[in-house]
């Protein structure tokens, strides 16, 4: 059976505000890093598949997130960058 993860990326300064991101490039917080490496751990403890691909947007807080998952991940599944999702 298929699995499918969805994440969002961490925060930003403009969540903060609680303003639209939008492709605006604004990297991740302190504590957006914080939260996409505890989601890495807690990802790592469940049943990942070793044909796992992290598929995110180019922009950066995405990317950001996504190396996070990569490097705690066994295996360090790819990353594919698609520029739909921006």
């Amino acid at each position: 059976m298929e699995e499918l993860f969805l994440a969002r990326h961490g925060h930003t300064r403009l969540n903060i505000e609680h303003r639209f991101n939008g492709q605006n490039e604004d990297p991740l917080l302190p504590q957006g890093i914080e939260a996409a490496q505890r989601l890495a751990q807690w990802l790592d403890k469940q049943t990942v598949p070793d044909s796992l691909v992290l598929i995110s947007s180019p922009l950066r807080r995405a990317v950001q997130t996504a190396e996070i998952l990569q490097e705690v991940l066994p295996g360090k599944p790819e990353l594919h960058c698609d520029y739909r999702l921006a």
